[in-house]
């Protein structure tokens, strides 16, 4: 019986052909990825949603054409393609843009290949997916006190006593790596408790319109 793994189909577009090529053979190697197209503007991403039928798109925000425009035509005209943005800037209204777009991640250029390989698995199964430091910046707790509920559209969200945890830390300050050394777990499990929380909440591409988080009243 053959139980080899079907590899997923992704395709790779930024302008900078040194980033593009070695995530493209990074990738390939990887072995769990059939990279089959890349390229280097907004048109070309579009065309390969169209023609090459990828499962998976990684992006480059601020290649021609613009990453957040390639996402929206993809999002309408090819569906069945997980958009995935793959900057080097994380600013928060960018995170959100995205998102709101129809993206299904957002990762960035310094995330290790392994947290890149693992994110893209989670997104082909359909959660979204971003950096344990994006999660906290969408979370966007600080100067709140607790106990909090999260709050979405059809009503409130309980969180866990764990991560109520680690949200009362990122409202006194503290980074990710400051919390995991504080509550003793790994970094990496501080951005999948945050990575849960926005998951609780039903918004996978709406997450900068649904996330609020309000005190007791």
């Amino acid at each position: 019986m053959n139980t080899r793994r079907t590899q997923i189909r992704i395709a790779l577009f930024d302008d900078h052909a040194a980033i593009r090529d070695s995530m493209t053979r990074a990738l390939a190697a990887e072995g769990s990825f059939d990279v089959v197209a890349s390229g280097g503007s907004a048109d070309e991403a579009v065309a390969s949603g169209q023609n090459d039928l990828p499962e998976l798109m990684l992006l480059d925000l601020q290649m021609p054409g613009g990453g957040l425009q390639a996402v929206e035509k993809l999002c309408r005209d090819c569906p069945f393609v997980k958009t995935v943005i793959l900057s080097s800037d994380d600013s928060e209204h960018l995170v959100s843009a995205a998102f709101g777009a129809g993206a299904f991640g957002y990762l960035t250029k310094g995330q290790s290949l392994k947290s890149i390989v693992a994110s893209l698995n989670e997104i082909y199964r359909g959660r979204s997916q971003f950096s344990a430091g994006l999660a906290s910046t969408l979370i966007a707790v600080r100067g709140i006190a607790t106990p909090w509920h999260l709050t979405d559209e059809m009503g409130q969200l309980s969180i866990t006593a764990r991560e109520e945890q680690i949200l009362s830390r990122f409202a006194q300050g503290l980074t990710v790596e400051e919390i995991a050394n504080s509550i003793g777990l790994a970094a990496i499990s501080v951005g999948a408790y945050l990575t849960n929380i926005l998951h609780k909440l039903h918004q996978q591409t709406l997450v900068d319109r649904a996330l609020q988080l309000q005190p007791p009243g």
